[in-house]
């Protein structure tokens, strides 16, 4: 899913060991993270919907979707 100029989320790779993966960040860059796992179906609006709620609690979070 690719993401628009009008998008809050970073699209980032993330390399560990001989494997690399995308994925997507939103929130505050110095908020304590946690991390949205997605359906078996993938990264779709509601699950980028839930992220942004959830970088919006309280004073904020960074959330991260593995893709």
């Amino acid at each position: 899913m690719a993401t628009t100029a009008s998008s809050p989320f970073k699209k980032i790779q993330i390399q560990r060991d001989d494997t690399t993966f995308d994925a997507y960040v939103v929130g505050r860059e110095d908020a304590p993270g946690i991390v949205v796992i997605q359906e078996w179906w993938g990264v779709d609006y509601e699950i980028k919907n839930h992220a942004v709620k959830i970088s919006q609690l309280g004073t904020g979070f960074k959330a991260l979707i593995p893709e």
